[in-house]
């Protein structure tokens, strides 16, 4: 199961800081995705993944915005260009 410890695992991966600018935010979101659909299927992982994406973006501007987004996603494709696009602006 890819739960918090796993994700906090790979966000401090080789790392003794505990803040994270945005890029490594970012990376770490994008690399969840593939090891979530991976592991669990896109249709699966997908619907998965958005209960893990609130927690990501929690606090930041305009999340509920992106929280109603990201609940209408269906694919991998989509989440990693609405993450990205949302995080790079």
């Amino acid at each position: 199961q890819l739960g918090r410890q796993t994700v906090k695992a790979v966000l401090l991966e080789g790392k003794e800081k505990k803040t994270v600018d945005i890029k490594e935010k970012l990376d770490t979101i994008l690399k969840h995705i593939d090891l979530e659909i991976d592991s669990k299927g896109e249709y699966v992982g997908i619907r998965e993944l958005r209960h893990h994406m609130g927690a990501y973006i929690k606090n930041m501007p305009n999340a509920s915005e992106l929280r109603c987004k990201i609940n209408k996603i269906e694919t991998k494709d989509e989440l990693k260009t609405c993450l990205t696009e949302y995080f790079n602006k």
